[in-house]
């Protein structure tokens, strides 16, 4: 069960989780810079921003498997207070990572996914849902939680695109280099269908108006995108290919994926 507590003993229970817990990341952060960055390779591959996420992951996923002293003594501190602590920590953490890491596994080479820094992302996700359906007074909360979710999942989909044109492209790692970039829209533009596709097809399957009208505006935002951007670019090839996959998977989303009705409201009589 999960109680939150600001008492003093609270307090100190849960700062101590914390230091603890910086002091572990930091200590595994300086490892690997000695042990597997090493002089030579000074400044390269993502290992020591895996170590701030999964440091932190497996403190959270220890005190929530915890079943004796102190976290049993002091739940409301560690479970409450710490723990969401960490899974705040954890959320921003994926966002940050996301938004400046290269994703550079060196020595080893770059792989879509199975990349160390994607593998840590998607264990530090895996403990955050855990953390989360864990505790049963927390689960009215998921549906409220699904936007965020949603949000941290499509940034990170991108993010493994712009990883992946920067390895094996040759791109910038930069907003500007990427807006730039023919092929980058065009990968862009027929991810984003892609995923409104898929979005659209279990919207319909579901009967959930909301979700498909998310991924509609989705679809909308690439059409608007197509005009606006990728007919700037400059080479042909990849705006044929952009327009011609995009425009395929919208006639594909309109067959598949038909707007679920509307959710009857109940009357007066239905009501009685």
């Amino acid at each position: 069960r999960r109680e939150w507590s600001f008492t003093l003993p609270a307090i100190v229970h849960a700062g101590t989780l914390w230091l603890m817990t910086l002091l572990v990341a930091s200590e595994l952060d300086w490892q690997i810079a000695l042990g597997i960055i090493g002089e030579t390779g000074l400044g390269r591959g993502s290992w020591n921003e895996i170590a701030w996420g999964l440091v932190p992951a497996a403190m959270l996923a220890a005190v929530g498997a915890w079943r004796t002293w102190p976290v049993t003594s002091h739940a409301q501190a560690y479970r409450g207070l710490a723990g969401s602590g960490l899974a705040v920590y954890l959320v921003l953490w994926v966002v940050l990572v996301n938004l400046v890491s290269s994703g550079d596994p060196w020595p080893l080479p770059y792989l879509p996914l199975l990349n160390p820094l994607d593998v840590a992302i998607g264990l530090v996700l895996l403990v955050l849902a855990r953390d989360l359906l864990a505790y049963r007074e927390l689960r009215p909360a998921v549906p409220h939680l699904w936007p965020i979710a949603g949000a941290v999942l499509f940034l990170w989909l991108n993010a493994i695109l712009a990883r992946s044109l920067h390895h094996y492209a040759g791109l910038p790692l930069d907003l500007p280099a990427m807006v730039q970039s023919t092929l980058a829209q065009a990968t862009f533009s027929i991810a984003w269908t892609v995923t409104g596709l898929v979005l659209m097809v279990a919207a319909s399957r579901l009967r959930q108006r909301l979700l498909w009208m998310v991924a509609a505006g989705l679809l909308v935002v690439v059409v608007v995108k197509l005009f606006l951007i990728d007919l700037s670019g400059r080479d042909t090839l990849e705006r044929i290919v952009s327009f011609v996959g995009v425009g395929l998977l919208l006639l594909l989303a309109g067959y598949l994926s038909p707007m679920p009705p509307a959710e009857d409201k109940p009357t007066g009589e239905d009501a009685a």
